[in-house]
Parts: structure tokens; sequence; C-alpha cells
């Protein structure tokens, strides 16, 4: 009897083993399976915590949430977003300190804990109660949650966390007390962060000239939020002796209309790029936005629907007021991180450069308010902003069906632009009939909430936005000489620089391929080349394979 059974575990687990699936290997995204989350300082009140939990494969995937004093488990069944709310203690309220407050989230095998499961995409959405004390409505209290302070953000997988970083916050201060912040997280024991600030600040009394480095030590799902009450910590420096996750914005942060929060998780400055597309945004109250672009490098020119707008050094920005709702092309000639933002109700979204563009995303849109609010009637809408190639357009899905033939398409040199309607608590899966395309995609919203109290009636104006997704490929440094470039392969395969001849500096792509038949490749010495999605790096080439200058032919 003892022999039979130990027979029947055996072929238990060998049967169990055969259900894993092999993932293909993928070009480096923001889907992965271990993320290193956060949720930083939101506005007055208990905060409403959610991840939003995306999985594309087929089988249902297991997934582990755990900090310090904390642990759960959800399953997402196969092709969904699953919500899933986060303890309100796990907000981050220690400013300019270190506390225990960093998120895990790790996707496993659901046989094997210690081995990986299907790759997941992890989106964050932090909601408070922001209504004033002095006109506190009946059932909203400071420990209540009401649609009133809300940001989102898309969360980068570990596996494309790097060392350094510059941080992007909000573009204004609400009142003396409110500002902007940069959070760091540890993904490892004993690290050490390095932060230079353009500001002056504080840390345990002791006053730190802006541009003087500090070191902050990190444990792992340690965090460290760095807040100043007046100032903007925008082009703020943050290098590590190992990968951290960095987190910037504001508390609550004004653009010109409603203040909100705003957060977003920041890109390694490996990862940026030169090429973007801003397509306007559907606003609740007047027409336009706000884009900064923020630079690493001394020296980096910014040209706007082709004039130069600026010259930055490294750590500058330039803030470009779009007074339209049309879209712009922006370049710059080196590596740039841009970010764009609602000016009616304060929300960012960080603009992924071309060469980062992904080909599916799967994502959901939040509900107007969150679980559990004393307010539950908040209204709004949602919207989904598509860049992609022009003569791409048509192939587009939104849950495997045409987008609807009101769709509108404006051309932007060579890519066409349009912004669709969707619907709150939603599950949204965007992809193209052809695999090899890619596309940008960002989601945001405006939610309205109205407070009654007697006469007196109050109305609360609340925005979010993030990028769907991206491609986070260690884009290659940009290259002076490009003699050994055709003038036809140069303006098939990247985009023309109007004044290129003049001292611009182009970053090649192995990426790029023209859609039209011309493929272009750079030498390997140049760069070290991405990983295509299914490919495995040759190991006979650091970081990548061998890649021989081609030049394709005409357009066919």
């Amino acid at each position: 009897m003892v022999t039979m059974r130990r027979v029947f575990i055996l072929l238990f687990v060998v049967a169990a083993s055969s259900l894993r699936a092999d993932f293909p290997v993928r070009a480096p995204d923001n889907k992965g399976t271990d993320f290193f989350v956060a949720f930083p300082l939101n506005f007055s009140g208990t905060p409403a915590l959610t991840l939003m939990i995306a999985n594309e494969a087929a089988i249902d995937v297991k997934v582990e949430l755990s900090a310090p004093g904390f642990f759960s488990e959800v399953n997402v069944a196969g092709s969904s977003v699953l919500s899933v709310p986060i303890v309100p203690q796990l907000q981050i309220t220690a400013v300019n300190a270190v506390s225990d407050k960093g998120v895990r989230v790790r996707s496993v095998d659901a046989f094997d804990s210690t081995k990986e499961g299907a790759p997941i995409a992890v989106y964050a959405l932090s909601q408070t109660c922001n209504a004033p004390a002095s006109r506190m409505p009946p059932g909203c209290r400071p420990t209540d949650s009401l649609t009133g302070s809300a940001g989102a953000y898309v969360a980068l997988p570990a596996d494309v966390l790097s060392t350094e970083y510059r941080a992007a916050t909000g573009l204004g201060v609400f009142s003396s007390a409110i500002g902007t912040q940069v959070t760091v997280v540890g993904t490892e024991e004993n690290t050490t962060v390095t932060i230079t600030a353009p500001v002056d600040v504080t840390i345990s009394f002791v006053k730190i000239p802006a541009g003087t480095p500090f070191q902050v030590p990190l444990n792992e799902l340690q965090a460290f939020l760095l807040q100043v009450t007046s100032g903007d910590l925008t082009g703020t420096l943050v290098t590590a002796d190992k990968p951290v996750a960095v987190f910037s914005g504001n508390q609550n942060g004004s653009t010109g209309g409603q203040p909100d929060h705003i957060v977003e998780q920041m890109v390694p400055v490996n990862a940026w790029g030169n090429d973007f597309v801003v397509a306007p945004i559907v606003a609740r109250n007047g027409a336009g936005y706000l884009v900064r672009v923020l630079a690493h490098q001394d020296g980096t020119d910014v040209e706007i629907d082709g004039a130069i707008k600026a010259t930055l050094n490294a750590g500058q920005f330039h803030l470009h007021n779009q007074t339209t709702s049309s879209a712009i092309s922006l370049r710059t000639s080196k590596p740039a991180l841009v970010v764009q933002f609602n000016k009616s109700d304060a929300s960012a979204m960080l603009v992924p450069p071309v060469n980062q563009f992904s080909r599916d995303y799967l994502f959901k849109t939040p509900g107007a308010a969150p679980p559990n609010s004393p307010f539950p009637n908040a209204t709004g809408s949602n919207h989904l902003n598509i860049v992609v190639k022009n003569g791409d357009e048509a192939g587009l899905l939104l849950n495997n069906a045409q987008l609807p033939a009101t769709t509108e398409w404006t051309l932007v040199e060579d890519y066409r632009y349009a912004r669709v309607g969707i619907d709150s608590g939603t599950i949204y899966k965007l992809e193209h009939q052809e695999p090899t395309v890619r596309f940008g995609a960002w989601v945001y919203g405006h939610f309205i909430t109205t407070i009654k109290m007697g006469f007196f009636i109050q109305q609360r104006f609340e925005g979010y936005g993030y990028a769907a997704g991206q491609l986070l490929n260690n884009l290659p440094l940009c290259a002076d000489d490009h003699a050994h470039l055709s003038a036809q392969a140069q303006s098939r395969a990247y985009r023309g620089l109007a004044n290129h001849g003049q001292g611009w500096r182009r970053c090649l792509d192995p990426h790029r391929e023209d859609q039209r038949g011309a493929a272009v490749r750079v030498p390997a010495e140049l760069l070290r080349p991405p990983v295509e999605d299914g490919e495995l790096p040759d190991p006979a080439v650091p970081g990548g394979r061998s890649i021989v200058l081609e030049d394709a032919g005409p357009p066919q």
C-alpha cells in the first residue's frame, strides 16, 4: 500500500509539471514576472490603493503580493485583468525618511512558487478623499475614500530596472505644504542610493544644498520618499550600486486647472529616446496640454514641429505649452524623457519614443469611484490615444474588433493618431493584425464628483493617465558619423531631421523597419543591439547578436 501511494504522488507531480507552459522570450517591455512598486504619499485622508494585474496568457496565473508585514495571493484568470485592493497602510507617509513600504508583485508557477509564472502587466492606482476639512460632507471622514485625488502609473518589471534615473515631477505646487516628490524602492539588500537634487532639501534637519549628492542606504522593499515643500525636483539624479525602482510626481500638484495627485514610475536613462509623437488629450475643460522634455546630457537640442525650441544641459528641462488640440512631433539630439500633462485635471503620462512602441496592450480602466466610497456616483469619461505608422491604422483591433467607423485619424509626419472613447471599469486588449507592427497607446480619464451639503454644492474634478505600456530596450548612444549609411537608407530607416547636417546626432535603431519592405541594420560595434521577441542573444556578440550593414534597396 505504501509503495502504491508513492507511485501515485510521483505520477501527479509529473502530470502537473507537464501542464506548465513554456513562455517565449520577449523583447524587454512593461510585462514581466517580478515587480517592485510603491504608493507615494497622496492627498489627505486614507487612500484607496489598487493594483490592476493584467494576464495575457491563456492559462490562469498565481500572483504573490508582499511587503514587510503584508502578504497576499490572488489568481488572475487567463487573458484578463484583476483589480486587487492594497491595504492603505502601504501608502508611504514618512517624508524624507526610509520606511518599509515597498510592495513586491510576483507571478509564480501554480505548483512551485520558486519558479516564474506567466508574464503579467501591473498598473497602480491611488485615490483619496480631498474634501476640505472645513466642509467635510456627511459620510466623508478622514478614514473614508472618495475620487478626490487620483493618480495612476504603469509599473516596470524588475528585469528592466537599472541603476541610473532622472526624475520628472509634476508641474506645480498646490500649497506650501504639498510639493513635488521622488520615491526610490530597493530591490536588493545593502543597496546604496545616491541622490542629487536641483533644489535645497532637508534630511533629518540637515539642509543639503542644491546640486550636492547625498546617500541613502536601502534594503529590499525599503522606500525613501524625498519631498520638498517649495521648488521642483524635476531633474533629480538617482544612481545606485544595485537596481532600484524610482517613482516621481506630486503629492498634489496643479497644471493650471484642478490640482491632483501625480505619480509615474520613471524609465531608466538607458531606455530614453530621441523621436516622439505627442497626441492631444481630450480635455474636460479647454484645449491643449503641457509637455516637459528632460535632458540627461549637456547640449541636448529640443526640436518641436521642425523648430529648435531649447538647448538643455544635464538635468534641465523645456516646458512646451500646446494651446491647441493638435499633435506635435518632437525630437531631441540626445536621449530625453518626455512627459505629457493634462491642463484641466492634473495628471501625467510618460511619452515613450516611437522606437519603444510595443505591439499589444492589455489594460483595465478604473471605476469612477474607489471600492466602498461614500460617494459611488462619480461620473466621468475614459479615453484611449493611439499613435501608429501611417498606413497601419486599418489593422488595429480593440477587443478583437475593428475600431469604430467614426474614429478620426490625423496625420503627423509619417504617423497618425486617433482618440477613442472607452468605458470605465472595463478590460481592453489593443493589438494589430500584423504582429510586427508596433504602435503607442495611452489611457486617461476625468472624474466629476458632486458633494451636496444642504444648499452648498461642491464639485471635485479629478483625472488620471498613463502610457498603456512600452518596450524598454537599452537604446544605443547616438552616432556622429553617418557616412556609412546611404541617403536612401537613412531616409527610409530613420525619421529625417530638418537640420541633420548642422550638428544633429541621430540615434541608430536596429528595430526600425520600413513597413514597405526595406530594412537597414547597423554595425554591431556602434551599439548594444536589443533582443527581438522570441530571440536569444548571440553569445558571440556582447549584449546581442551579430549585425551587418545592409541597404535593402528601394521600397517595394
